[in-house]
């Protein structure tokens, strides 16, 4: 199984966009994807569908070792996509994970005992929290959304510095990519797309996710907008950015 995590310590970045629809993506193509909800505001678990006030077994038990990681998979209405939902219980938590030894491979050693799947996207919470940092250490590729803005790179000197003492002292090397989004027709959305490339050069994705009114109605009908809105130009870019994570 190839493990995805969707980060970035900024918020409002799409980071849930991006894990969702890339996983309806893959989905679409035939793969077994397991989706891994690492938010307490749980915005993975309601767009792909579910009630996240309404759930009483979620990721955060699993965490915790009150149950196991199937335990919590619930089964969603997208054919090939379970995930392991989150509400508001996984601020707690943090706190408990805090207190565990090696507590930074608790989601690692979970993904071990659990099979079928081909692949499994994890959306983070922004920060860089101990769910974060589970998320890093679990990983083989690591996305990284950076909006067509300047303000885009607050925070990702920060990521960076992690990934490089995840590197340094656990020994583990993610696989690192940057992906454009929100991007408009612009001058200033062009002038911070050459800034991104020149600073990430290769690691930074092809394809660019557009600003798109379809990308924004979509979670509030419960479903990501290559399912509720396929001709859309966020749809169509998010099965392109699929393809590229694939050849890639």
């Amino acid at each position: 199984m190839r493990v995805v995590a969707v980060v970035n310590r900024k918020g409002g970045v799409g980071k849930t966009t991006t894990a969702d629809n890339m996983a309806a993506c893959l989905a679409q193509k035939g793969h077994h994807v397991l989706l891994i909800d690492l938010d307490p505001q749980g915005g993975a678990t309601v767009q792909i569908g579910l009630g996240k006030r309404s759930l009483d077994t979620t990721i955060h038990q699993a965490l915790l070792g009150e149950k196991t990681l199937p335990e919590v998979v619930r089964h969603t209405e997208i054919n090939n996509i379970d995930i392991a939902p989150a509400n508001m219980a996984l601020d707690g938590a943090k706190v408990e994970m805090d207190k565990k030894l090696s507590r930074e491979t608790i989601l690692k050693r979970l993904l071990k005992n659990i099979d079928g799947y081909d692949y499994s996207i994890i959306d983070c919470e922004p920060g860089l929290t101990i769910l974060t940092l589970n998320a890093l250490v679990a990983c083989d590729d690591i996305i990284i959304p950076l909006q067509a803005e300047y303000n885009s790179l607050e925070g990702t000197a920060d990521l960076m510095q992690t990934l490089k003492d995840v590197a340094e002292i656990l020994g583990h090397r993610p696989k690192r990519h940057f992906l454009i989004t929100m991007v408009s027709k612009t001058v200033h959305s062009r002038e911070v797309i050459g800034v991104l490339r020149k600073e990430f050069k290769d690691e930074v994705y092809e394809t660019m996710i557009p600003r798109n009114i379809s990308v924004a109605e979509a979670p509030g009908f419960g479903k990501p907008v290559v399912l509720y809105a396929p001709n859309s130009p966020g749809a169509q870019a998010y099965m392109k950015l699929t393809e590229e994570f694939l050849n890639g």
